[in-house]
Order: structure tokens, then sequence, then C-alpha cells
């Protein structure tokens, strides 16, 4: 049932209004196809990635970086390789709050080309949660991406902030298979000790 341009809700009631309060978990759609088997997932604000079994509506794009309100019911007893996701979802109520320009496609986020990591927000985010020893810059497609190495596990961040796969040790997968392809980088970052 759509209610307008910016928000459709999958509940069935004869109040709109009712139906749209009742969805009660934020969340973003957050890219997580850089991983083994993995695909767009619902983030919220607690970490937790939920991959959508069913019930997401056929009108609206999971466009990365939509922000959403939505309900849902966990499907139990799905197995999937990507092992990045929290749990399999059936969506019973979703609103679309944000992350959409005036076309019904989100908003991409700026990107951000720096030597100074600590500067960008989600960088000195990342730097803090991750405690990397360096990180290099790299061209990636229309804009760049960040590799934080040194720690347990090494990450591959797009410029916009969205972690586009991570290397657990030394295991040789498809994110090592990435990198490769993205030639030598610029170390732009090192740990002062």
């Amino acid at each position: 049932m759509s209610c307008n341009s910016t928000r459709t809700v999958t509940e069935k009631s004869t109040d709109t209004e009712a139906v749209v309060a009742k969805c009660k978990t934020a969340g973003v759609i957050t890219d997580m196809s850089g991983l083994d088997g993995c695909q767009k997932m619902i983030e919220t604000k607690d970490g937790k990635k939920y991959m959508v079994f069913e019930g997401w509506p056929s009108d609206i794009d999971m466009q990365t970086g939509l922000e959403i309100m939505f309900n849902f019911e966990i499907v139990p007893d799905i197995m999937s390789i990507c092992m990045a996701e929290s749990a399999h979802i059936r969506i019973t109520c979703l609103e679309v709050t944000g992350g959409q320009n005036g076309r019904g496609k989100p908003e991409k986020p700026e990107c951000f080309d720096t030597k100074d990591p600590l500067s960008v927000k989600w960088m000195k985010d990342a730097v803090y949660k991750h405690e990397p020893v360096e990180i290099k810059k790299y061209n990636y497609e229309d804009g760049w991406a960040y590799y934080l190495t040194g720690g347990p596990v090494s990450y591959l961040y797009d410029c916009q902030g969205n972690l586009m796969c991570e290397v657990p040790g030394r295991i040789f997968n498809d994110c090592v298979k990435l990198i490769g392809t993205l030639g030598q980088g610029t170390v732009i970052w090192v740990q002062n000790d």
C-alpha cells in the first residue's frame, strides 16, 4: 500500500497513519556484496545486519543509503554462506524515511578524497574502531577506496564510508582479490607509536 511518494507500508490496515506509526526499528540499507555470498542488508543503529528473506515491496529499490523504519519477523532455519548477517527476516512494515531525492533514488553520500583520515568523521570512527596500523588509498570506480590494515582483520571501505569487504588475518578471499585489482595504492596514514 503506497502512502505517498516517500513512504510505503506493507502491513494491511484501514488506518494508514496508524500503520506507519507501527514501524518501530530504524535501519539503513548497507551493501555487503563485497563479502562472499552476501548482498544488501538492513543495518540497525546497534550494528545488527538483517538479510531480507521476503516482504520487501517491489516498488521500492533497495538502494545503499536508503533510510527506513521497519518491523520484521525472524525467519528461522535459513542458512547462507554470507555469515555476516544477524538473521534472515520477513518485513512486516516498511516506511522510507530518508536518503531519497526527487527521482525516488537515494541521495549518494559525499565521497571523500583525503590524505588525512582523521579529518573525515567516518574514517576517524573506523580508525578508533579497527585500530589499523596503516591506511592505503586506491582509485576505485568514480572515487576512492580506503584499506585499513594491520589489525587481526583488515577492512576495505569506499569513499562514502561503506564497508566493501574485510580480510580476516592472512586468509586469501574475494576481498584480497578485489584489492589486487586496484593497483599499488598510496599510504596516507600510519599509526604513531
